[in-house]
């Protein structure tokens, strides 16, 4: 399967609010712009079995045998947004490997799920979007325990070599050191559980230093179709989450005459990059954060890194855990 990176909700031709886009519950090995669908097996080692179409995946080449044979090493890390997606995935590895000057690398992609957990709206990105953050009841909060006691959520498990995990922690603006600044979207690093075709995999997993989305204080925003492929119903959620907070006073007063649509926001985040994009984007952030935002019990804004098993800086930089990490175990 050939995939166009410029379909990408970064690309040329995609569209930012079609936002997390498509998760596919299949497992697949992708090189490029080619995706091979495979047959994923584990084996009673650490060994894997794996089949393209009836043929060993072995049998493609020298990278894909390369790529096989090093398997144990690759950093499994869960993906509930964007990174879910394989063409998102491939845009972006062939954006940041051109800034890194990096050797582009076959990756893997397997489908999971996180259970007590919720895939929801969280704030809003430089691209325009409103992304993605992992609900989970990890904090403890009986408020949080309550949303997400009978949910699992569906997720993408990235299989990464070292470099290609440092790309996306880039992409995902992780800070380097304890006292790096942080870009308009920053995200820390946790340790998280996910299954992962009949296994239990201990992964990286992204988390965000600021609040959920929330309307009532008490509901987070969910992508309605997240776990599913409906696309005119995932645009129409981002659609309408966004009617909402542009409707908020202190949006409208200052940004009613200009900025009236998600559609609105996304153009001038593309066509402005000085100053008065950036001051948009910093007054969304901060009246979501501070007035639209999901609370504990406490009545405290709830922090989705709360509870979760967080990496230092120096640790999350490291090409850890490995999968024959959870393999072996």
């Amino acid at each position: 399967m050939r995939i166009d990176p410029e379909t990408a909700i970064y690309g040329s031709v995609g569209n930012p609010l079609d936002y997390p886009s498509t998760l596919r519950p299949a497992a697949y090995y992708v090189d490029g712009v080619n995706a091979v669908r495979l047959s994923w097996n584990w084996t009673d080692t650490t060994g894997i079995r794996l089949t393209a179409d009836g043929s060993a995946l072995t049998d493609l080449g020298p990278r894909a045998r390369r790529a096989v044979e090093a398997l144990p090493d690759r950093v499994p890390q869960i993906a509930f947004g964007a990174n879910r997606n394989l063409t998102n995935l491939i845009w972006k590895f062939r954006h940041y490997a051109d800034e890194a000057d990096a050797i582009p690398e076959p990756f893997f992609v397997l489908p999971a799920v996180v259970p007590r957990a919720d895939v929801v709206m969280c704030n809003v990105g430089y691209w325009g979007y409103l992304y993605a953050a992992l609900l989970t009841d990890r904090s403890g909060d009986p408020a949080t325990s309550r949303l997400v006691a009978d949910r699992e959520a569906p997720v993408a498990v990235l299989l990464l070599t070292a470099d290609q995990m440092r790309m996306v922690h880039r992409s995902e603006g992780v800070p380097e050191s304890p006292v790096t600044g942080r870009a308009i979207v920053s995200c820390d690093v946790a340790l998280l559980d996910a299954r992962c075709l009949g296994r239990v995999l201990t992964c990286q997993a992204y988390a965000l230093p600021v609040p959920y989305l929330s309307f009532d204080g008490a509901t987070p925003v969910r992508f309605p179709t997240a776990p599913t492929d409906g696309t005119a119903q995932r645009v129409r959620a981002q659609r309408d989450a966004w009617q909402r907070i542009l409707a908020h006073p202190q949006i409208a007063q200052r940004w009613g005459g200009t900025v009236r649509t998600g559609d609105d926001v996304v153009t001038a985040v593309r066509s402005g990059s000085g100053r008065g994009a950036s001051d948009l984007i910093a007054h969304l952030k901060q009246v979501i954060a501070s007035e639209l935002c999901l609370r504990g019990a406490s009545g405290l804004p709830l922090d989705p890194r709360a509870g979760l098993d967080l990496l230092t800086s120096e640790q999350a930089w490291r090409a850890a855990p490995s999968l024959a990490d959870s393999l072996t175990e």
